[in-house]
């Protein structure tokens, strides 16, 4: 299963994701994440070194994330993980390892 955590500093809402993140836990992290959105924040980190597993689903739904902070002017940032992790693998399936590289959008 999918564990979200969050953390407030200042404008920026630290999140953590571990554990299994797969399609079948899309629709209650949308819901939390879309409190971010509607929120104050104008900032979020994801953090997903702890994730064990990584679906392509997931990780589309995290890339809507950030287009929809983003049309609100806020950034989303991916904390780098290293090429053998879960999550770089799953995206390099689909040809989106640029998307979670660490690279700030």
């Amino acid at each position: 299963m999918a564990r979200i955590t969050a953390k407030k500093s200042g404008t920026t809402i630290l999140i953590d994701i571990a554990g299994e993140a797969a399609a079948h836990h899309c629709a209650k992290a949308c819901a939390f994440l879309k409190t971010i959105v509607d929120g104050n924040w104008t900032s979020s980190r994801i953090d997903m070194s702890k994730v064990t597993d990584a679906d392509v689903s997931y990780l589309q739904m995290l890339l809507s994330f950030r287009r929809s902070m983003n049309e609100k002017g806020k950034t989303v940032t991916f904390a780098a993980l290293p090429s053998d992790h879960a999550v770089t693998a799953a995206a390099a399936l689909v040809g989106l390892s640029g998307e979670f590289a660490g690279a700030e959008e």
